[in-house]
């Protein structure tokens, strides 16, 4: 998985981008993130806080991202990386959901089970 961290106006020291990537390790070995293909952490100024954004491409297309606010670029990373299993989770049962779609066979069974009940009526 490719790991960006994109701080314009904000200065990250060193071992806050080594804490931010071994956090990075430890949740990319989720199953979670399988197909995980991209991962950004956009870290912004504003309004006297920190914002980061995290964002995540799967090999499908799908983008999920968190965000969070904190007083620290690291806290604000991690916050925002903690936020993303249950978005991905989601996502994930969405895709499950879609999956297990109706078959025509499915929508032509109801249509015929309506009409032998209407037909009654």
């Amino acid at each position: 998985m490719h790991v960006a961290v994109d701080a314009p106006d904000v200065s990250v020291e060193g071992a806050t981008l080594e804490a931010v990537s071994r956090e990075v390790a430890e949740r990319a070995s989720s199953s979670l993130f399988a197909g995980a293909r991209d991962l950004r952490l956009r870290l912004r100024s504003a309004k006297g806080a920190l914002l980061c954004v995290a964002v995540v491409g799967f090999a499908g297309g799908d983008l999920v991202t968190s965000t969070a606010t904190s007083d620290t670029p690291l806290s604000a990373m991690v916050a925002a990386l903690d936020g993303l299993p249950d978005r991905i989770d989601r996502l994930h049962r969405v895709e499950t959901s879609r999956s297990a779609a109706p078959t025509p066979a499915d929508h032509a069974a109801l249509r015929a089970e309506l009409k032998r009940l209407l037909d009654r009526v």
